[in-house]
């Protein structure tokens, strides 16, 4: 509303770049490209995340960082019970059957105070149930929503929660906060959440056993992927009396880089998507810390990733899955009704050309 009424800060922090392409069709910031021309920012990121701030072949944003959906699992509980890490969806079933029986909750939920939490979990299984070739092809309407695959990701997503695997079918009741505290206390076992869980790990809940790895494989075939997304996203108010000055501080963040590795390393800070920024980066951190980036690097290095929906989604498809991922939970919408309604948008971009920019 501040940026709305002609104010607002010069430098605007969002939630990612799909939220930046709401205040770009607002016309309420700016276009970047003569600075990223003079800057050579696109030099500076990585190819996908530099990309990921264009809006019809224009950039609008640039990403404070970057990050990606894991499995993570608390030591302590899969030793006391003798059991492995589930690197298969067998496995992970017969995981979640058998915590649930000890009355462990298998996978940690909540989303009472941040609804599009939903996303963490509708991300996570599209990319690695029906695999990152087709849910690129469905974002940008090369393939349609209601393929069998995609179908069946969301159907076990549903059906993982209904049997009371995530969340203890009570994750609207459960804050995040509370979801965070019912792992790390060993009440859950598992926790789908992202690279960015690292700080309360480290920082929080020092007591806490735990590993960070691949999403089991969801379908027999499709392989383990990671989830990959940029975090928050910079962008100029188009009210700023000094647009330059604004895009030299943003230069500046981006360019002297040593308070940065400070930040990863002292604060545990999420890393920007620069090609500065390596494993190195990381050394001197929790071998737990070091061991996951590894584990997001390596899925970089061999395009093993899959799609976020507050990075590669279209805004209003991610807004309208997040506003109703918890109908399909509640049995208050169907999946294909759920998936007919992301397809009419979807359709709605491919046919004014305003899909995101998907590696």
């Amino acid at each position: 509303m501040e940026v709305g009424g002609g104010g607002g800060p010069n430098i605007i922090h969002l939630d990612g770049p799909t939220d930046a392409v709401k205040f770009a069709r607002a016309g309420r910031i700016i276009e970047l490209d003569s600075y990223a021309a003079r800057y050579r920012w696109q030099d500076i990121f990585y190819d996908w995340a530099y990309n990921s701030g264009l809006f019809n072949n224009r950039l609008y944003s640039i990403p404070d960082s970057f990050e990606g959906m894991m499995l993570f699992i608390n030591t302590d509980v899969f030793r006391a019970h003798n059991m492995r890490t589930p690197t298969n969806i067998v496995e992970l079933e017969a995981a979640c059957r058998e915590f649930q029986r000890l009355g462990i909750i298998p996978i940690s939920f909540g989303n009472s105070d941040y609804q599009g939490a939903v996303d963490w979990l509708y991300s996570t299984w599209i990319s690695c149930y029906a695999g990152p070739p087709l849910n690129r092809q469905a974002i940008l309407g090369e393939e349609r929503w209601n393929h069998p695959n995609i179908v069946g990701s969301v159907q076990q997503m549903v059906d993982f929660w209904q049997a009371g695997w995530i969340g203890d079918r009570r994750s609207q009741a459960i804050t995040t906060v509370d979801a965070v505290e019912l792992f790390a206390s060993g009440r859950a076992a598992m926790m789908v959440n992202g690279t960015w869980f690292l700080g309360d790990l480290l920082n929080v809940y020092t007591d806490t056993n735990w590993e960070a790895v691949l999403m089991p494989e969801l379908r027999a075939g499709v392989g383990r992927h990671l989830p990959l997304a940029t975090g928050g996203a910079y962008t100029i108010n188009n009210n700023t009396p000094d647009k330059d000055f604004a895009a030299e501080v943003l230069n500046w963040m981006l360019t002297d880089t040593n308070w940065h590795f400070r930040a990863i390393r002292e604060a545990s800070f999420q890393p920007f998507p620069i090609r500065t920024v390596t494993v190195d980066a990381f050394r001197g951190l929790d071998n737990r810390a070091v061991n996951m980036y590894n584990t997001l690097f390596e899925a970089m290095r061999s395009f093993n990733t899959g799609y976020c929906s507050w990075t590669f989604y279209p805004s209003d498809v991610r807004v309208f899955m997040n506003d109703n991922t918890d109908a399909l939970f509640l049995g208050r919408m169907s999946v294909a009704d759920y998936l007919a309604r992301v397809q009419a948008l979807t359709d709605v971009h491919v046919q004014r050309g305003t899909l995101p920019a998907v590696p």
